[in-house]
C-alpha cells in the first residue's frame, strides 16, 4: 500500500512536471513569435524613417523652390509693370523655435521683405501693410503662381484661371 501511494504521488508529481514543461515551451513559442514581430517592425520603423527623411528633403526642396522662384518672377514683374517706389520684393525662409506643449520645437517660417525707395535714392524696408491694393495683389498673384510651378502644378493641370484683376491698376 505504501509502495502503491508512493507510485502515485511519483505519478501525481511527474504530472505536474509535464505540465511545468508545456507551460514553458508555450511561452517559449510565445517570446519567439514576439521576437518575431520585434524584427518585422523595427524594419518596419526604419522604412518609416527613411520615407520620413525622403518627405523632409522634399519638402525642404519645394520650399526652396518656391522662395528661389517667387524671388526671381517677383523680380521680373516689378521691373515690368515698373511700380514706382518699390525697389525689390523677396521672401527669406528661416528657422525660428517654438513651444508645443511642454517641448521646443524648430518651424520655418517664411518673411516677406518689400524694400522701398525714397526720396533721393534712400532706401528703406518696408510692410505689407503699406502696399497698394495694386502691389498686393501681384504680390500674392507671383506668390501663388510660384507654388503652382514649385508643385510642378503645370504639368496636370497646364492653364491658371483668374476671374478678376480689377485690383491691379488698368495702366499695368
Amino acid at each position: 500500500i505504501e509502495r502503491h501511494r508512493a507510485v502515485n504521488e511519483l505519478e501525481f508529481e511527474l504530472e505536474a512536471l509535464r505540465d511545468d514543461r508545456d507551460a514553458a515551451a508555450d511561452e517559449i513559442e510565445e517570446i519567439d513569435a514576439r521576437l518575431d514581430e520585434r524584427e518585422e517592425l523595427e524594419a518596419r520603423r526604419e522604412s518609416v524613417a527613411e520615407e520620413l527623411q525622403v518627405q523632409r528633403t522634399r519638402i525642404e526642396r519645394l520650399e526652396a523652390e518656391m522662395v528661389e522662384t517667387f524671388n526671381d518672377r517677383m523680380a521680373e514683374v516689378l521691373s515690368l509693370l515698373d511700380y514706382d517706389g518699390i525697389d525689390r520684393i523677396w521672401i527669406e525662409a528661416r528657422e525660428r523655435e517654438t513651444r508645443e506643449g511642454r517641448r521646443k520645437v524648430t518651424e520655418r517660417v517664411f518673411d516677406l521683405h518689400i524694400v522701398r525707395r525714397g526720396d533721393e535714392d534712400g532706401v528703406y524696408e518696408d510692410t505689407v501693410d503699406t502696399l497698394s491694393e495694386s502691389e498686393r495683389e501681384v504680390a500674392g498673384l507671383v506668390f501663388a503662381l510660384a507654388g503652382y510651378l514649385a508643385h510642378d502644378l503645370d504639368e496636370t493641370v497646364p492653364f491658371v484661371v483668374l476671374d478678376s484683376l480689377e485690383a491691379i491698376d488698368g495702366d499695368r
